[in-house]
C-alpha cells in the first residue's frame, strides 16, 4: 500500500514551520528573532527537500507506471507545477538565508513568507485531493489482483 500517510505528516510538519515563521507579525519582533527565524527557515528547506524526494520515490514513481493517459497527464501537470514552486521556494530561501538578510527587510520577509506559504499549502491541499487518492486507488486495485 502506498504510504501517503507519511507524505501528509510531512505536509503537516512543513505547514507548522511556515506557521512559526509567520508568527512574528511586527518588524521589530522579526528583527529580534532573525537568528531563530533563519534556523527555522533552514529546517524548512531541509524538510521541503526531503519531502520532494519522498514524493518522487513514493508518489510519482508509482503513478508513472500507470498506463492511463489521464493519470499520466495529471502527473505531468503536477510535476511541472512543482518545478515552478521549487524555484520560488529556492529564491525565497536564498533571499533570507542569513539573519542579516531578514533584519535588512523584515517587512519583505513577512510578506514573502506569507506568499510562499500560501502557494505551498495550496499545493499540498491539491495533492491530497487530486493525487493521493489516485495512488491509493491504484494500490488497492493492485493488491486486489
Amino acid at each position: 500500500m502506498a504510504d501517503t500517510g507519511s507524505l501528509v505528516r510531512q505536509h503537516d510538519e512543513i505547514v507548522a514551520l511556515f506557521a512559526e515563521l509567520a508568527s512574528h507579525e511586527h518588524d521589530q519582533d522579526i528583527m529580534d528573532n532573525a537568528m531563530a527565524l533563519s534556523l527555522t527557515l533552514s529546517q524548512l528547506a531541509a524538510k521541503m527537500y526531503f519531502h520532494i524526494l519522498a514524493e518522487e520515490r513514493i508518489l510519482y514513481s508509482a503513478l508513472l507506471l500507470n498506463k492511463s493517459e489521464s493519470v499520466l497527464a495529471k502527473c505531468g501537470k503536477y510535476s511541472a507545477e512543482m518545478d515552478n514552486i521549487v524555484q520560488k521556494f529556492r529564491r525565497y530561501r536564498a533571499a533570507y538565508s542569513r539573519a542579516s538578510k531578514i533584519i535588512a527587510r523584515p517587512d519583505k520577509f513577512r510578506l514573502n513568507t506569507a506568499l510562499v506559504a500560501t502557494v505551498i499549502i495550496k499545493r499540498f491541499e491539491n495533492e491530497q485531493l487530486g493525487l493521493y487518492p489516485i495512488l491509493e486507488r491504484l494500490c488497492r486495485n493492485y493488491h486486489d489482483l
